[in-house]
């Protein structure tokens, strides 16, 4: 009979497995799927937030559009498009790629930023006394000046219709240079010293040098002595490149800045070599012919060399350009992405994760929709 006794010092030479249970929390691979999860989950919260303020803010720009005769526009432009830019850059290019017609993905993100700030928020408003929009400089943009031409005509504005009331004169042809550079000279006033003379090294090139310009006699931005000027409206310097562009034909480049005659004549709703538009014209013809260049440089940067004063009034920046307002509704609108944010990111706790991870991604996200909404929107 034989008798296995243990041995203490034997070795199993088969290796054993051994499970350990790790209460670790979660895995690498785990948390990296949860930011990317959560990433998704912010941009589809945004994507939703934007496209609900879009239509909320878009009210007052519907009624003013199907009020003012904007109807026979609509092939011209689309009023959804103002405040896209109000959102991050990606957002608006989404929904151009899905939801905007091939004329309106013409547009670009730039395009639609300059409208909001420099035009959108003109929009003509009705006095309180029902005549027009007196005692109002600010508010005198008509759909028709988006799609044919930023001129006013009669019926428009009550500055410029007591001005025709005086024996005052329509504005020339789009195409008579001669014309249009008196006009404008009549619009700085006869003792500013203003005068139209030839830009040194660019041939043939007419422009008004800002330095020959008496500051104190200037009467560019003095509405009341001459409510036609629709450009001073809008806080277009005389020696922009938009002036200097619808007063010469023949263009070349100015120290950097590309002229345009082209995209001079379609804002104010006239062919090239004759004749008038009557759609794609005004600002979205402004914008569709500018090619390359900023919008927003070509009208509120001065043609002059060396120092640029600002002689536009108190209610212009250094460029020229009047900056927009912001309301209360802006505000509104970026409190309510950043709230939102906040809460489409802390909803996921409901799922499951690391708190820390979701509140810290809560309120990352909140921030950044705040500040870019607020930004986009003037408030910051």
């Amino acid at each position: 009979m034989t008798t296995n006794l243990p041995q203490s010092n034997y070795i199993d030479p088969i290796p054993q497995k051994i499970y350990i249970k790790s209460d670790n929390g979660w895995s690498a691979a785990g948390i990296t799927g949860f930011i990317f999860l959560m990433i998704l989950w912010f941009m589809i919260i945004q994507f939703i937030i934007y496209k609900i303020n879009k239509y909320r803010k878009n009210k007052v720009i519907n009624d003013w559009w199907n009020t003012r005769g904007g109807s026979k526009y609509n092939t011209c432009f689309n009023t959804d498009l103002i405040n896209e830019f109000n959102s991050m850059e990606w957002i608006y290019e989404l929904d151009k790629m899905f939801f905007s017609s091939a004329k309106e993905a013409l547009l670009t993100y730039k395009d639609i930023d300059f409208l909001d700030n420099n035009v959108i928020w003109h929009i003509f408003v009705q006095s309180s006394t029902g005549t027009l929009n007196k005692d109002n400089t600010s508010n005198f943009v008509w759909p028709k000046h988006i799609c044919q031409s930023i001129l006013f005509e009669k019926g428009e504005d009550y500055l410029y219709d007591q001005y025709l009331s005086g024996g005052g004169k329509g504005y020339p042809d789009g195409n008579s240079q001669s014309d249009w550079r008196n006009l404008i000279l009549k619009w700085c006033g006869p003792d500013s010293g203003a005068k139209f003379a030839p830009m040194p090294g660019s041939g043939d090139l007419q422009y008004i040098d800002s330095k020959t310009i008496n500051t104190s006699k200037l009467e560019w931005m003095n509405f009341k002595t001459h409510p036609d000027n629709v450009f001073a409206r809008y806080g277009i310097r005389f020696d922009s490149a938009l002036i200097t562009s619808l007063c010469n034909d023949k263009l070349t480049g100015v120290k950097g800045s590309k002229l345009n005659h082209n995209a001079a004549l379609s804002l104010i709703g006239s062919k090239s070599g004759g004749g008038t538009l009557t759609d794609n014209g005004g600002w979205m013809g402004y914008l569709l012919k500018l090619d390359e260049s900023d919008p927003t440089d070509f009208i509120y940067t001065s043609l002059t060399t060396g120092d640029t004063n600002n002689m536009l009034g108190s209610g212009q920046d250094g460029s020229g350009s009047q900056s927009k307002k912001c309301s209360g509704d802006d505000w509104v609108s970026s409190v309510t992405s950043g709230v939102g944010a906040g809460i489409g990111i802390a909803a996921m706790a409901a799922f499951g994760g690391p708190v820390g991870w979701i509140a810290l991604g809560a309120i990352v996200s909140a921030g950044t929709a705040f500040a870019g909404s607020a930004a986009s929107s003037g408030c910051l």
